[in-house]
């Protein structure tokens, strides 16, 4: 069973795993700020009129 474990591990799956949890998030933090900074204000300020003072 240890010699099956050393095994996968040694494949690599498990580091491409890692590789792309890390880079799953990265990515919702990038689009995060890009929704957060930039498209909601401009839903924003197009739903209130222009009123938005904020932008």
């Amino acid at each position: 069973m240890w010699k099956d474990f050393k095994n996968f591990i040694a494949r690599g799956i498990v580091i491409d795993l890692a590789v792309a949890v890390a880079i799953g998030a990265a990515f919702t933090k990038i689009v995060n700020t890009i929704a957060d900074g930039l498209i909601s204000p401009i839903i924003s300020r197009i739903g209130s009129g222009g009123t938005n003072t904020s932008i």
